[in-house]
């Protein structure tokens, strides 16, 4: 086993599968509580129309998690077979529940190729192609939906922690231009001259500690468009399209389970809000956003449904959906994945 392997092996513990699951549960249940001293209940009824929205928002994430093992396939050459594929994506997931929203599980997608048999330098770029195109689906969703949703809609001010998410998306959104640009010019345009950059930045004395971590990302960021040049644009289409598809179908989800309360709602503006809060979460510490997302949610949404207690339901249901089932397929996976071949 590698010596990467060995150090995922040591970081992974329950304590670290266990601390998402008691921060966002305690939030949830923190947050029923409230509203059942405030609030007359009434009963949840589920009918046809509620479990037809359910069942649909279920098979939107089916369509979400298989475009994203497509997109490791095509991105592979079809050299991942579909349950390589499989895992490598529950992993990723899997390591982005347990993980700070900011770090995620791409950084760990170059170890679970190189597990499935994918050389080291085709991992590489097919975690940078990988990252590119999510960022870039960010960078290009956000002026779209401002452009045909309200200011006032999209940024709800029924609280102080939700007026400040404006300030906050607008900082952020500016990263991820900065970033994605970035990426496109290292990857796609002059590879030497952003390495370069980074080597020189992290000479200066206040950063030169960290100068020999670079080494790999500046590496990495090469090989990526020596392999790059070699793709053809139908191959880049087939990328967009199914990263366009993956997104969509996530954040429709949330689309869906409003539907099984409501017989009508804005689906631009619930749409546009989930991306919003997506982008604001990564600033949050705890593992996948934990407690914070369903905190934030709760406020941000608060102003679309008439019973609140209603909105704890489809919070709940979409960690369920979003959240909860990678932390549990992640973890039948993870261990049978860490087991080290017998030779």
């Amino acid at each position: 086993m590698s010596e990467k392997q060995n150090e995922f092996q040591f970081n992974f513990s329950f304590i670290k599968l266990l601390l998402p699951v008691f921060l966002g549960l305690g939030v949830i249940i923190w947050l029923f509580v409230n509203e059942f001293k405030h609030e007359t209940i009434i009963p949840f009824h589920l009918g046809i129309r509620e479990v037809f929205f359910l069942l649909l928002a279920f098979a939107l994430m089916l369509v979400r998690d298989g475009g994203m093992i497509w997109r490791f396939r095509i991105m592979s050459g079809n050299q991942l077979s579909w349950r390589s594929a499989f895992n490598v994506h529950i992993l990723s997931e899997f390591t982005s529940a347990i993980t700070p929203s900011a770090i995620g599980g791409s950084s760990l997608v170059m170890l679970f190729l190189k597990k499935e048999g994918i050389l080291l330098g085709k991992g590489v770029t097919i975690t940078m192609i990988n990252l590119f195109f999510d960022e870039l689906i960010f960078v290009i969703f956000c002026p779209i939906i401002l452009l045909f949703v309200p200011f006032s809609e999209i940024f709800n001010s029924s609280s102080v922690l939700t007026s400040t998410i404006s300030t906050l998306f607008w900082s952020v959104y500016a990263g991820y231009v900065f970033w994605t640009a970035f990426l496109f010019i290292g990857l796609f345009v002059r590879p030497t001259m952003i390495s370069s950059l980074i080597s020189l930045i992290f000479k200066l004395k206040f950063l030169k500690k960290w100068e020999h971590k670079t080494d790999n990302f500046t590496s990495n960021l090469l090989t990526s468009s020596i392999e790059i040049s070699k793709r053809k644009l139908k191959f880049w289409l087939e990328i967009f399209g199914l990263t366009i598809l993956t997104w969509t179908a996530r954040f429709m989800v949330v689309n869906m389970l409003f539907l099984a309360f409501m017989s009508k709602i804005d689906h631009l503006v619930v749409f546009g809000r989930q991306i919003i809060l997506w982008m604001v979460i990564h600033l949050t510490p705890t593992p996948g956003g934990s407690g914070f997302y369903e905190y934030m949610f709760n406020n941000y949404f608060s102003d679309i449904l008439p019973q609140a207690y209603q909105l704890l339901i489809i919070i709940a249901v979409w960690r369920i959906l979003t959240y909860y089932n990678y932390l549990i397929a992640g973890t039948l996976i993870v261990f049978k994945w860490l087991k080290p071949k017998k030779n």
